[in-house]
């Protein structure tokens, strides 16, 4: 396949974006946490499982978004700065 034989609506199935966001809450002792996108504002749920090292309140990531049985998950988080 050909790049330019690429549509608009085949993309995102074939690209990953690296989102930026703030960790709105983190609770270690539960596991999971929330992350706000910083372009649209859209929260996302996060498990502990899907962080690389350890992110607190406040803490400024990037990350991937997956399609998870209760809706969209951010995945492969990562630490930009911390609060």
């Amino acid at each position: 396949m050909k790049v330019a034989d690429l549509s608009a609506s085949s993309l995102p199935s074939l690209c990953s974006y690296m989102k930026k966001g703030i960790v709105k809450f983190f609770n270690r002792k539960s596991k999971f946490g929330f992350i706000r996108e910083t372009e649209t504002g859209t929260e996302y749920y996060v498990h502990i499982k899907d962080v690389n090292g350890t992110i607190n309140e406040g803490d400024k990531v990037t990350f991937e978004i997956k399609e998870e049985k209760r809706g969209p998950a951010a995945i492969n988080v990562t630490i930009l700065t911390n609060a």
